[in-house]
């Protein structure tokens, strides 16, 4: 038994820290400023941020890596979101509408679901060929070189093949408006 009390502590602060508000627990520790979140005057050991733009640069995104947070990597765009907006739901993820994923402004952030977010996902061009997303060179047309375009969406694949170059990049560019709409490639 004297082992269960700190342990039934230890737990019911960390469940009260994942479990709060997360509107309350940002806006305890930053402040909102043209897509920038800014540390407040913590006063808390060792802690002498304040003032300071929040953030660490990783793999394109800024994230918040703190023990003052429940998820010690947190992107800064899911913070900004939660902040103005609350909680995001399970199944959604938030999504930049231009892509760049250093603007936090509130107004390029949106809630999509994954499949949507991957629609506007930069595409994975080949470094040589430097083709559009979705536009492939067609390797079954021996000797000539033919391209097609192909869009996924909800694991349904529309693709149209044996096109030259341009005409693959205006077919996809049809495809991307047809079957994704707003969450297409830009």
């Amino acid at each position: 038994t004297v082992l269960k009390e700190p342990i039934m502590k230890s737990k019911i602060a960390r469940v009260r820290w994942l479990t709060a508000s997360s509107v309350k627990m940002w806006s305890d520790l930053f402040y909102y400023a043209d897509g920038q979140l800014i540390w407040k005057d913590l006063k808390r050991r060792g802690f002498n941020k304040a003032g300071s733009i929040a953030g660490t640069l990783n793999k394109g995104y800024l994230y918040i890596k703190s023990n003052l947070l429940p998820n010690k990597n947190t992107p800064v765009h899911r913070i900004i979101w939660e902040m103005h907006n609350g909680p995001i739901p399970k199944g959604r993820v938030v999504d930049h509408i231009d892509r760049n994923p250093l603007n936090n402004n509130i107004a390029n952030l949106r809630l999509v679901t994954y499949s949507q977010n991957s629609m506007n996902a930069v595409g994975k061009c080949d470094k040589q060929s430097r083709l559009p997303k979705g536009v492939y060179k067609d390797w079954s047309y021996k000797g000539l070189t033919k391209y097609r375009a192909q869009v996924v969406v909800g694991g349904v694949v529309f693709r149209v093949g044996n096109l030259s170059l341009e005409q693959a990049c205006n077919t996809i560019s049809l495809l991307h408006e047809q079957h994704q709409g707003v969450y297409k490639c830009t």
